[in-house]
């Protein structure tokens, strides 16, 4: 990602805004993160920041990216495992 303003998880897909707010269903299709997997770690902490509306759970474009890229790894002897990074 070289600006992370343009990224683009579809190639097909215009380039999105980083203050645009996704539901879990925009961001399975944008970025591949299940739905399931964002609900569980919202319950537990380890997920990307959300913002609550109502009964509306919502995800920041640019606070995806920004979890995306701290969870990004060159080998596994860098993930510390006691967290449950994984």
């Amino acid at each position: 990602m070289d600006d992370e303003s343009t990224y683009t998880p579809n190639p097909n897909s215009p380039p999105l805004n980083p203050d645009r707010l996704l539901s879990r269903t925009e961001v399975e299709a944008a970025f591949g993160i299940r739905k399931r997997f964002l609900e569980i770690a919202a319950g537990k902490g380890n997920g990307p920041a959300f913002i609550k509306m109502g009964r509306r759970t919502l995800y920041r474009v640019a606070d995806l990216q920004a979890w995306i890229a701290a969870n990004r790894y060159d080998n596994t002897t860098q993930v510390d495992h006691r967290k449950g990074d994984r």
